[in-house]
């Protein structure tokens, strides 16, 4: 439901906007409002580290003005019969900081509970941010609940943040600051995605035949390694890695030369692994596919002053162990499927179905049952973090120089699902590719995630 009336009021006391009520959820936002659960938060969990010293008051200050254009960020969702809506909430986020100096445990502890811990979007607003000043490096860490924000939304968040904190400490007006229109958060539902025109038979067989597998066909589910005789290490269930700027462009170059692109390289040699973490684990499954799910980026300049929200689609791709012998093969087949999901807009498919079942709760349910599997793993790559920025004083540098602070790697803890026991994040900063995996420790030793994301690289090197 799209209301007609005004998203937002501004109140005559602080000038905080806000949203009318009632505001229904998105179908896709109900779902992951009902799949957060503890252990499995429907979570963005995004780490920001720059170079440089903070203005620790000024940083507090401009959150709460960069909030001000965020709806959905300082709501909270209240239940009305069988719906749920956004509501205005009496209490903002605010940015809280951490004292002790990196590296030790207070503070990874303290940092881990946070990207681990679920957010109750009934309590609490579904942003949380922890800052951290360590000598000359500063650490943003950002989370926000799926139901009012992605990664890219992260993003577009500290981007907008960091300008009204530069023009604040430099003592003038913000330079060609493109804000979000908090109205426009009304249309955030709307897909602006254009795709040609096709027969009706056409659309019908591809979608259907999508659709049919993905619904009745059961994925290879990742061979367990966790041992309860031997407890997990008292350390975050992921590694990241980060490449250098040679080995970063080599990979580019070679993806180029094969005629791909860099995210189906990265994709493939995922595949890759997830075979081989199965075969070393004695489970040699040939006959079911390993499917991946790939979240898509499907905002348009139409959405150039969109609020923070979640405004990605997916993408499915399974393959069966014995399609993988020819590494050439399989990464000529995801090019071309990568190919069509954008073609036909099927990055969409999923919002759409959630969308009809969405009148029917037992069905949606059902859809989030605990034997009910998505995918073998998550793979997802944001690309050149400078590709989402919005302000022209980022777009001419290619990064977020601001304030004396200068961002230099952005890590993406994507989280696990029930039955999706391991995720890959990529992102790209300064021609750096940082690549973090994320392995769901019920399932999973800790360590193991340092040990997949090795081998994940080794093969990445041997392919240059």
């Amino acid at each position: 439901m799209i209301l007609k009336t005004p998203a937002i009021r501004t109140t005559s006391t602080s000038g905080q906007r806000i949203l009318r009520e009632p505001f229904p959820l998105e179908p896709f936002e109900t779902y992951m409002l009902m799949d957060n659960q503890p252990g499995y938060p429907t979570l963005t969990r995004m780490i920001f580290e720059f170079d440089g010293v903070a203005d620790r008051g000024l940083l507090d200050e401009t959150l709460a003005e960069a909030l001000a254009y965020e709806p959905l960020l300082t709501s909270t969702v209240e239940q009305r019969g069988r719906r749920h809506f956004w509501v205005p909430s009496p209490t903002l986020p605010k940015l809280h900081w951490e004292s002790s100096p990196e590296g030790t445990p207070g503070v990874l502890a303290e940092r881990t509970r946070i990207l681990k811990s679920c957010i109750d979007l009934t309590k609490r607003p579904g942003l949380r941010a922890l800052a951290h000043q360590d000598g000359e490096r500063l650490t943003l860490t950002v989370n926000l609940h799926h139901s009012c924000g992605d990664a890219i939304g992260a993003v577009l968040l500290v981007e907008h943040w960091l300008s009204l904190y530069a023009a604040r400490l430099e003592g003038r007006e913000p330079r060609c600051l493109i804000r979000p229109d908090p109205d426009q958060v009304v249309v955030r539902g709307k897909r602006h995605i254009k795709t040609p025109r096709r027969t009706k038979l056409e659309a019908a067989t591809s979608v259907s035949r999508d659709a049919v597998q993905w619904l009745l066909e059961r994925p290879l589910a990742l061979a367990p390694s966790y041992d309860p005789t031997c407890p997990n290490l008292d350390r975050p269930p992921w590694a990241v890695v980060t490449l250098d700027e040679d080995i970063s462009r080599r990979l580019i170059v070679t993806a180029k030369a094969a005629g791909v692109g860099i995210n189906s390289l990265l994709l493939r040699d995922f595949f890759l692994a997830m075979r081989d973490w199965n075969l070393e684990h004695d489970a040699p499954e040939r006959n079911k596919r390993i499917r991946m799910v790939q979240p898509i980026n499907i905002r348009t300049e139409e959405d150039l002053h969109l609020p923070v929200c979640n405004k990605l689609g997916y993408a499915f791709f399974g393959r069966r162990p014995a399609e993988m012998d020819d590494p050439q093969r399989l990464l000529d087949g995801i090019h071309e499927q990568m190919g069509e999901v954008i073609k036909w807009g099927k990055s969409v498919l999923f919002f759409e179905g959630l969308r009809i079942m969405s009148k029917w709760p037992a069905a949606l349910r059902w859809l989030m049952g605990p034997r009910f599997c998505y995918s073998t793993a998550a793979f997802s790559n944001l690309g050149p973090i400078a590709r989402y920025f919005r302000q022209p004083q980022f777009q001419e540098t290619g990064n977020l120089v601001a304030g004396g602070l200068r961002l230099r790697r952005v890590v993406n803890v994507s989280p696990v699902r029930p039955n999706t026991s391991m995720v890959l994040a990529a992102t790209a900063c300064e021609g750096r590719i940082t690549l973090c995996l994320e392995v769901d420790p019920r399932v999973h030793r800790h360590d193991d995630a340092d040990r997949v994301l090795d081998a994940y690289v080794a093969r990445l090197r041997e392919g240059l």
